[in-house]
Protein backbone atom coordinates (compact mmCIF):
# COMPACT_ATOMS: atom_id res chain seq x y z
CA UNK A 1 0.00 0.00 0.00
CA UNK A 2 1.43 3.60 -0.81
CA UNK A 3 2.14 5.83 1.55
CA UNK A 4 -1.04 8.29 2.02
CA UNK A 5 0.77 11.20 2.06
CA UNK A 6 1.29 10.81 -1.22
CA UNK A 7 -2.03 10.33 -2.02
CA UNK A 8 -3.91 12.25 -4.58
CA UNK A 9 -0.76 13.11 -6.77
CA UNK A 10 -0.53 12.50 -10.59
CA UNK A 11 0.85 9.14 -11.65
CA UNK A 12 0.54 7.56 -7.83
CA UNK A 13 -2.59 4.96 -7.15
CA UNK A 14 -4.90 5.32 -4.51
CA UNK A 15 -4.51 3.45 -1.06
CA UNK A 16 -7.13 1.12 -1.79
CA UNK A 17 -6.13 0.26 -4.83
CA UNK A 18 -4.79 -3.47 -5.06
CA UNK A 19 -1.63 -3.60 -6.39
CA UNK A 20 -2.13 -5.98 -9.60
CA UNK A 21 -1.26 -5.48 -13.06
CA UNK A 22 -3.03 -7.99 -15.64
CA UNK A 23 -3.41 -8.07 -19.65
CA UNK A 24 -6.13 -8.90 -21.27
CA UNK A 25 -6.79 -11.63 -23.17
CA UNK A 26 -6.30 -12.13 -27.21
CA UNK A 27 -8.76 -12.33 -29.29
CA UNK A 28 -9.86 -15.85 -30.23
CA UNK A 29 -8.85 -14.90 -33.28
CA UNK A 30 -5.12 -14.53 -32.41
CA UNK A 31 -5.39 -17.32 -30.12
CA UNK A 32 -2.68 -20.73 -30.44
CA UNK A 33 -1.94 -19.88 -34.59
CA UNK A 34 -1.02 -22.81 -36.35
CA UNK A 35 2.09 -22.65 -37.85
CA UNK A 36 3.35 -24.29 -41.37
CA UNK A 37 6.84 -24.96 -42.26
CA UNK A 38 7.63 -23.74 -45.90
CA UNK A 39 8.11 -26.66 -48.27
CA UNK A 40 10.69 -26.44 -51.10
CA UNK A 41 13.10 -28.31 -52.77
CA UNK A 42 16.00 -26.47 -52.12
CA UNK A 43 15.66 -27.33 -48.37
CA UNK A 44 17.06 -30.12 -47.10
CA UNK A 45 15.92 -32.18 -44.06
CA UNK A 46 18.32 -34.77 -43.03
CA UNK A 47 17.02 -37.43 -40.90
CA UNK A 48 19.01 -37.89 -37.57
CA UNK A 49 19.11 -40.96 -35.50
CA UNK A 50 19.67 -40.21 -31.63
CA UNK A 51 20.58 -43.58 -31.02
CA UNK A 52 23.32 -44.13 -33.54
CA UNK A 53 24.71 -40.34 -32.16
CA UNK A 54 24.59 -41.63 -28.95
CA UNK A 55 26.26 -44.81 -29.91
CA UNK A 56 29.27 -43.76 -31.83
CA UNK A 57 29.81 -40.71 -28.34
CA UNK A 58 29.42 -43.42 -25.96
CA UNK A 59 32.50 -43.30 -23.51
CA UNK A 60 34.41 -40.72 -25.08
CA UNK A 61 35.42 -37.87 -23.17
CA UNK A 62 37.25 -34.70 -24.51
CA UNK A 63 39.39 -33.25 -22.03
CA UNK A 64 39.80 -29.63 -23.11
CA UNK A 65 42.93 -27.63 -21.27
CA UNK A 66 42.78 -23.62 -20.88
CA UNK A 67 45.67 -23.76 -23.64
CA UNK A 68 43.92 -25.01 -26.52
CA UNK A 69 43.02 -22.85 -28.90
CA UNK A 70 41.30 -23.41 -32.86
CA UNK A 71 41.15 -19.88 -33.54
CA UNK A 72 43.28 -17.90 -35.82
CA UNK A 73 43.70 -15.01 -33.53
CA UNK A 74 47.66 -13.43 -33.74
CA UNK A 75 49.36 -13.87 -30.87
CA UNK A 76 52.52 -14.40 -29.66
CA UNK A 77 51.94 -17.58 -27.74
CA UNK A 78 51.60 -21.24 -29.44
CA UNK A 79 48.56 -22.83 -30.50
CA UNK A 80 47.55 -25.82 -29.06
CA UNK A 81 45.91 -28.50 -30.40
CA UNK A 82 44.66 -31.96 -29.68
CA UNK A 83 44.09 -35.09 -31.46
CA UNK A 84 41.78 -37.77 -30.85
CA UNK A 85 44.26 -40.45 -31.22
CA UNK A 86 47.35 -39.01 -30.33
CA UNK A 87 46.33 -36.49 -27.11
CA UNK A 88 47.34 -32.68 -27.09
CA UNK A 89 49.25 -31.90 -30.12
CA UNK A 90 51.41 -28.56 -29.46
CA UNK A 91 52.89 -26.95 -32.74
CA UNK A 92 54.83 -23.42 -33.26
CA UNK A 93 52.67 -20.49 -33.12
CA UNK A 94 52.54 -17.25 -35.90
CA UNK A 95 56.47 -15.87 -36.10
CA UNK A 96 57.63 -18.07 -33.18
CA UNK A 97 60.62 -20.35 -33.94
CA UNK A 98 59.90 -23.98 -34.49
CA UNK A 99 62.25 -26.48 -31.71
CA UNK A 100 63.90 -29.50 -33.57
CA UNK A 101 61.95 -32.35 -31.75
CA UNK A 102 58.69 -30.21 -32.85
CA UNK A 103 59.87 -30.12 -36.49
CA UNK A 104 60.93 -33.83 -36.22
CA UNK A 105 57.34 -34.68 -34.84
CA UNK A 106 55.66 -32.65 -37.45
CA UNK A 107 57.93 -34.45 -40.38
CA UNK A 108 56.74 -37.61 -39.06
CA UNK A 109 53.14 -36.76 -39.27
CA UNK A 110 53.63 -35.21 -42.38
CA UNK A 111 55.31 -38.53 -44.16
CA UNK A 112 52.50 -40.75 -42.90
CA UNK A 113 50.02 -38.30 -44.52
CA UNK A 114 52.12 -38.69 -47.98
CA UNK A 115 51.98 -42.19 -47.50
CA UNK A 116 48.10 -42.48 -47.17
CA UNK A 117 48.27 -39.81 -50.63
CA UNK A 118 50.48 -41.93 -52.30
CA UNK A 119 48.24 -45.50 -51.60
CA UNK A 120 45.30 -43.38 -52.96
CA UNK A 121 46.67 -41.85 -55.58
CA UNK A 122 48.43 -45.91 -56.68
CA UNK A 123 44.39 -47.21 -55.99
CA UNK A 124 43.25 -43.92 -58.75
CA UNK A 125 42.57 -45.34 -62.11
CA UNK A 126 43.62 -41.48 -63.57
CA UNK A 127 46.71 -41.49 -65.81
CA UNK A 128 47.75 -37.97 -64.72
CA UNK A 129 47.60 -39.25 -60.99
CA UNK A 130 49.58 -42.43 -62.06
CA UNK A 131 52.27 -39.95 -63.72
CA UNK A 132 52.92 -38.22 -60.52
CA UNK A 133 52.99 -41.47 -58.49
CA UNK A 134 55.47 -42.54 -60.27
CA UNK A 135 57.64 -39.24 -60.11
CA UNK A 136 56.98 -39.14 -56.15
CA UNK A 137 57.78 -43.10 -55.66
CA UNK A 138 61.66 -42.79 -56.27
CA UNK A 139 61.95 -40.13 -53.62
CA UNK A 140 59.98 -41.88 -50.93
CA UNK A 141 62.12 -44.25 -50.00
CA UNK A 142 64.58 -42.27 -49.38
CA UNK A 143 62.78 -39.62 -47.10
CA UNK A 144 61.73 -43.00 -44.98
CA UNK A 145 65.83 -43.91 -44.74
CA UNK A 146 66.31 -40.39 -43.30
CA UNK A 147 63.52 -39.84 -40.68
CA UNK A 148 64.50 -43.64 -39.75
CA UNK A 149 68.27 -42.46 -39.53
CA UNK A 150 66.91 -39.42 -37.16
CA UNK A 151 64.89 -41.32 -35.25
CA UNK A 152 67.73 -43.90 -34.63
CA UNK A 153 70.14 -40.96 -33.77
CA UNK A 154 67.69 -39.21 -31.45
CA UNK A 155 67.27 -42.81 -29.67
CA UNK A 156 71.09 -43.44 -29.18
CA UNK A 157 72.55 -40.02 -28.46
CA UNK A 158 73.25 -39.48 -24.94
CA UNK A 159 73.20 -35.50 -25.29
CA UNK A 160 71.72 -33.27 -27.03
CA UNK A 161 75.07 -31.34 -28.51
CA UNK A 162 75.75 -34.72 -30.24
CA UNK A 163 72.18 -34.69 -31.51
CA UNK A 164 72.79 -30.81 -32.62
CA UNK A 165 76.29 -31.59 -34.46
CA UNK A 166 74.30 -34.20 -36.18
CA UNK A 167 71.85 -32.11 -37.42
CA UNK A 168 74.25 -29.29 -38.96
CA UNK A 169 76.38 -31.37 -40.53
CA UNK A 170 74.89 -35.22 -40.74
CA UNK A 171 78.21 -36.02 -42.71
CA UNK A 172 81.35 -35.44 -40.15
CA UNK A 173 79.03 -36.97 -37.68
CA UNK A 174 78.94 -40.43 -40.35
CA UNK A 175 82.39 -40.28 -40.95
CA UNK A 176 83.54 -40.31 -37.00
CA UNK A 177 81.14 -43.04 -36.17
CA UNK A 178 82.67 -44.85 -39.23
CA UNK A 179 86.11 -43.96 -38.02
CA UNK A 180 85.04 -45.34 -34.42
CA UNK A 181 83.84 -48.58 -36.15
CA UNK A 182 87.45 -48.99 -38.22
CA UNK A 183 89.08 -48.95 -35.16
CA UNK A 184 87.60 -51.36 -33.23
CA UNK A 185 87.84 -53.70 -36.57
CA UNK A 186 91.52 -53.19 -36.50
CA UNK A 187 92.06 -53.65 -32.69
CA UNK A 188 90.11 -57.14 -33.06
CA UNK A 189 92.16 -58.28 -36.37
CA UNK A 190 95.18 -57.53 -34.54
CA UNK A 191 94.17 -59.63 -31.77
CA UNK A 192 92.88 -62.49 -34.35
CA UNK A 193 95.65 -61.71 -37.32
CA UNK A 194 97.58 -65.12 -35.83
CA UNK A 195 94.57 -67.77 -35.94
CA UNK A 196 93.06 -66.19 -39.06
CA UNK A 197 96.26 -66.69 -41.66
CA UNK A 198 95.93 -70.03 -42.42
CA UNK A 199 91.83 -69.59 -43.22
CA UNK A 200 90.54 -67.94 -46.63
CA UNK A 201 88.53 -65.06 -46.49
CA UNK A 202 85.19 -64.79 -45.47
CA UNK A 203 83.21 -62.57 -47.50
CA UNK A 204 80.40 -62.45 -45.12
CA UNK A 205 82.00 -61.41 -42.49
CA UNK A 206 83.33 -58.01 -44.29
CA UNK A 207 81.26 -54.94 -43.51
CA UNK A 208 80.44 -52.64 -46.35
CA UNK A 209 80.15 -48.90 -45.68
CA UNK A 210 78.28 -46.46 -48.58
CA UNK A 211 79.64 -42.74 -48.01
CA UNK A 212 77.00 -39.99 -49.33
CA UNK A 213 77.71 -36.37 -49.95
CA UNK A 214 74.98 -34.09 -49.29
CA UNK A 215 75.18 -30.86 -51.69
CA UNK A 216 72.29 -29.13 -50.43
CA UNK A 217 73.36 -29.56 -46.65
CA UNK A 218 77.19 -28.33 -47.99
CA UNK A 219 75.17 -25.51 -50.13
CA UNK A 220 73.42 -25.11 -46.65
CA UNK A 221 76.85 -24.37 -44.55
CA UNK A 222 78.41 -22.14 -47.91
CA UNK A 223 74.69 -19.75 -47.51
CA UNK A 224 75.17 -19.81 -43.66
CA UNK A 225 78.65 -18.76 -43.38
CA UNK A 226 77.67 -15.90 -46.22
CA UNK A 227 75.08 -14.81 -43.86
CA UNK A 228 77.39 -14.52 -41.06
CA UNK A 229 79.59 -12.89 -42.99
CA UNK A 230 77.51 -10.21 -43.86
CA UNK A 231 75.87 -9.99 -40.42
CA UNK A 232 79.42 -9.13 -39.36
CA UNK A 233 80.12 -6.59 -42.11
CA UNK A 234 76.82 -4.57 -41.42
CA UNK A 235 78.74 -4.68 -37.52
CA UNK A 236 81.53 -2.86 -38.87
CA UNK A 237 79.00 -0.73 -41.47
CA UNK A 238 77.31 0.76 -38.27
CA UNK A 239 80.16 1.22 -36.16
CA UNK A 240 82.51 3.06 -38.69
CA UNK A 241 79.64 4.16 -41.32
CA UNK A 242 78.60 2.71 -44.79
CA UNK A 243 80.18 6.41 -46.31
CA UNK A 244 83.18 6.71 -48.11
CA UNK A 245 84.58 9.55 -46.70
CA UNK A 246 84.97 7.68 -43.33
CA UNK A 247 86.82 4.74 -45.19
CA UNK A 248 89.10 7.40 -47.18
CA UNK A 249 90.06 9.10 -43.93
CA UNK A 250 91.35 5.79 -42.45
CA UNK A 251 93.25 4.83 -45.62
CA UNK A 252 94.76 8.47 -45.40
CA UNK A 253 96.02 7.99 -41.79
CA UNK A 254 99.01 6.47 -40.53
CA UNK A 255 96.69 3.46 -39.08
CA UNK A 256 96.22 0.40 -41.44
CA UNK A 257 93.22 -1.07 -39.61
CA UNK A 258 90.66 0.05 -37.29
CA UNK A 259 92.03 -2.12 -34.16
CA UNK A 260 95.07 0.33 -33.85
CA UNK A 261 93.05 3.53 -34.55
CA UNK A 262 91.04 2.60 -31.22
CA UNK A 263 94.29 1.79 -29.22
CA UNK A 264 95.09 4.54 -30.29
CA UNK A 265 92.53 6.61 -29.32
CA UNK A 266 92.30 5.01 -25.77
CA UNK A 267 95.78 5.53 -25.32
CA UNK A 268 95.36 9.38 -26.23
CA UNK A 269 91.99 9.61 -23.71
CA UNK A 270 93.75 7.80 -20.71
CA UNK A 271 96.62 10.89 -20.84
CA UNK A 272 93.50 13.34 -20.12
CA UNK A 273 93.38 12.31 -16.48
CA UNK A 274 92.72 15.21 -13.92
CA UNK A 275 95.90 16.19 -13.01
CA UNK A 276 97.49 16.61 -16.92
CA UNK A 277 94.05 18.13 -17.71
CA UNK A 278 94.67 20.54 -14.96
CA UNK A 279 98.33 21.44 -16.56
CA UNK A 280 96.97 21.77 -20.22
CA UNK A 281 94.24 24.50 -18.69
CA UNK A 282 96.89 26.63 -17.17
CA UNK A 283 99.16 26.47 -20.64
CA UNK A 284 96.24 27.14 -22.64
CA UNK A 285 95.42 30.35 -20.64
CA UNK A 286 99.36 31.85 -20.54
CA UNK A 287 98.80 31.10 -24.31
CA UNK A 288 95.38 33.04 -24.56
CA UNK A 289 96.53 35.83 -22.20
CA UNK A 290 99.83 35.73 -24.75
CA UNK A 291 97.44 36.29 -27.93
CA UNK A 292 95.21 38.95 -26.65
CA UNK A 293 98.67 41.14 -26.12
CA UNK A 294 99.40 40.25 -29.77
CA UNK A 295 95.91 40.96 -30.68
CA UNK A 296 95.80 44.27 -28.88
CA UNK A 297 99.25 45.63 -30.53
CA UNK A 298 98.19 44.18 -34.00
CA UNK A 299 94.73 46.15 -33.93
CA UNK A 300 96.21 49.39 -32.25
CA UNK A 301 98.75 49.18 -35.63
CA UNK A 302 95.22 48.68 -38.01
CA UNK A 303 93.76 51.80 -36.29
CA UNK A 304 96.46 53.78 -37.61
CA UNK A 305 96.17 52.51 -40.75
CA UNK A 306 92.42 52.78 -41.53
CA UNK A 307 92.77 56.74 -40.25
CA UNK A 308 95.00 57.31 -42.90
CA UNK A 309 93.31 55.59 -45.50
CA UNK A 310 89.45 57.59 -44.70
CA UNK A 311 91.88 60.79 -44.54
CA UNK A 312 92.44 59.99 -48.24
CA UNK A 313 89.37 59.24 -49.07
CA UNK A 314 87.83 62.91 -47.48
CA UNK A 315 90.42 64.45 -49.72
CA UNK A 316 89.49 62.76 -52.64
CA UNK A 317 85.75 63.27 -52.20
CA UNK A 318 86.31 67.15 -52.07
CA UNK A 319 88.73 67.18 -54.74
CA UNK A 320 85.70 65.93 -57.01
CA UNK A 321 83.03 68.63 -55.32
CA UNK A 322 84.32 70.96 -58.33
CA UNK A 323 83.21 68.11 -60.78
CA UNK A 324 79.66 67.88 -59.59
CA UNK A 325 78.08 70.80 -60.90
CA UNK A 326 79.34 70.23 -64.66
CA UNK A 327 78.57 66.25 -64.41
CA UNK A 328 74.94 67.01 -64.31
CA UNK A 329 74.48 68.53 -67.79
CA UNK A 330 76.82 66.51 -69.39
CA UNK A 331 74.75 63.38 -68.27
CA UNK A 332 71.52 65.16 -69.38
CA UNK A 333 73.29 65.91 -72.54
CA UNK A 334 74.52 62.07 -72.81
CA UNK A 335 70.82 60.58 -72.00
CA UNK A 336 69.25 63.36 -74.88
CA UNK A 337 71.83 61.85 -77.43
CA UNK A 338 71.34 58.36 -76.06
CA UNK A 339 67.71 58.78 -77.12
CA UNK A 340 68.54 60.03 -80.32
CA UNK A 341 71.22 57.70 -81.12
CA UNK A 342 68.34 55.14 -80.26
CA UNK A 343 66.39 56.29 -83.07
CA UNK A 344 68.74 56.95 -85.96
CA UNK A 345 69.64 53.35 -84.92
CA UNK A 346 65.95 52.47 -85.88
CA UNK A 347 65.55 54.96 -89.01
CA UNK A 348 68.58 52.82 -90.36
CA UNK A 349 66.65 49.45 -89.74
CA UNK A 350 64.19 50.68 -91.36
CA UNK A 351 65.63 52.03 -94.44
CA UNK A 352 67.44 48.58 -95.04
CA UNK A 353 64.42 46.83 -94.66
CA UNK A 354 63.07 49.05 -97.33
CA UNK A 355 65.72 48.09 -99.57
CA UNK A 356 65.67 45.02 -99.41
CA UNK A 357 61.50 44.95 -99.98
CA UNK A 358 62.56 47.16 -103.22
CA UNK A 359 65.36 44.66 -104.22
CA UNK A 360 62.65 42.15 -103.59
CA UNK A 361 60.25 44.11 -105.63
CA UNK A 362 62.00 44.68 -108.68
CA UNK A 363 63.52 40.89 -108.74
CA UNK A 364 59.10 39.97 -108.47
CA UNK A 365 58.41 42.40 -111.43
CA UNK A 366 61.42 40.84 -113.63
CA UNK A 367 60.27 37.61 -112.93
CA UNK A 368 56.41 39.28 -113.93
CA UNK A 369 57.88 40.11 -117.35
CA UNK A 370 59.45 37.37 -118.22
CA UNK A 371 56.00 35.39 -117.75
CA UNK A 372 54.22 37.58 -119.03
CA UNK A 373 56.53 37.50 -122.03
CA UNK A 374 55.88 33.64 -121.96
CA UNK A 375 52.44 34.16 -121.99
CA UNK A 376 52.04 36.22 -125.16
CA UNK A 377 54.30 34.22 -126.95
CA UNK A 378 51.98 30.93 -125.95
CA UNK A 379 49.30 32.76 -126.83
CA UNK A 380 50.20 33.93 -130.33
CA UNK A 381 51.13 29.98 -130.62
CA UNK A 382 47.84 29.07 -129.75
CA UNK A 383 46.09 32.06 -131.96
CA UNK A 384 47.49 30.46 -135.06
CA UNK A 385 46.28 26.86 -134.17
CA UNK A 386 42.75 28.04 -133.76
CA UNK A 387 42.84 30.27 -136.93
CA UNK A 388 44.18 26.99 -138.93
CA UNK A 389 41.72 24.75 -137.32
CA UNK A 390 38.70 27.11 -138.21
CA UNK A 391 39.93 27.49 -141.52
CA UNK A 392 40.19 23.85 -142.24
CA UNK A 393 36.55 23.79 -140.56
CA UNK A 394 35.50 26.16 -142.86
CA UNK A 395 36.54 24.06 -146.08
CA UNK A 396 35.63 20.68 -144.92
CA UNK A 397 31.60 22.34 -144.44
CA UNK A 398 31.90 23.90 -147.75
CA UNK A 399 33.23 20.67 -148.76
CA UNK A 400 30.33 19.14 -147.61
CA UNK A 401 27.84 21.58 -148.46
CA UNK A 402 29.02 20.90 -152.26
Amino acid sequence: MANPKYAGLPGIAPPDEKDVYETDDLPEADQDPEYTEPESENIERPHLSISTAHSKFKDKVLECGKDVDFSDKYRRRRNTGYKASHGDWEIAGEGEQETIFQRCNRLQCEFSELLEDINKLKESGNEEKKREFEVVEPLVPQLQQSLHQINNYLNLTESGNDFMKFLSNPQETQIKKLLSQLEELRSIGKEDKQSSKGKKDDRESLITYHLQTYPAQNKFIQTSRLASLEQRINKLETLIGATPENLNRLALSEFKSISEAAREISAKVNLLDSSQVDKIDGRLGAVLAKMDAIADKKGGQESVEQERKINELYDSLGKTDALNQSVKPVMDRLIALNALHVEAGEFKKSLKDLETDQVNASLSISKNEAALKNVQEALEKHMEIVVKNIKAFDARLAALKK
